[in-house]
């Protein structure tokens, strides 16, 4: 074992939980869906549309969120990640949503929030004559 291991999943007793990811997944995907409903640019393939006729983030200023209080930076992000994980189309697809929230799991379940410094060994050699 060349990483050093400080964090395991209690359920796997490994680095991945498949299982979590997936629930982690759902409940994102979950929470677009509602949060574009209360907005009203939810579309029935599951994508959100975000251009707003063209005013992209000018578009944000009554965004609201699943309780309909105002977030319009919330808006914002949800342009970034389109055009960040997207096409740049201001159209947020399902897939595009998947890989914004994928990119957002490994942000705190990726490798490096399970390991620790390496383990250092020395070894040494002693020559005398």
């Amino acid at each position: 074992n060349f990483k050093n291991i400080i964090n395991v999943f209690a359920t796997t007793n490994d680095v991945v939980s498949d299982e979590e990811r997936k629930r982690q997944l759902s409940f994102d995907s979950s929470n677009f869906v509602n949060e574009a409903k209360a907005n009203s640019v939810f579309k029935t393939d599951g994508s959100m549309d975000l251009q707003f006729g063209g005013a992209v983030a000018s578009g944000c200023g009554n965004w609201v969120n699943q309780q309909s209080q105002p977030t319009a930076p919330s808006c914002v992000y949800l342009i970034r990640a389109e055009e960040r994980y997207g096409n740049g189309d201001h159209i947020f697809t399902v897939a595009e949503q998947k890989a914004a929230a994928t990119a957002s799991y490994l942000t705190g379940r990726s490798i490096n929030n399970f390991t620790d410094t390496p383990r250092r060994l020395r070894l040494g050699i002693e020559v005398s004559f």
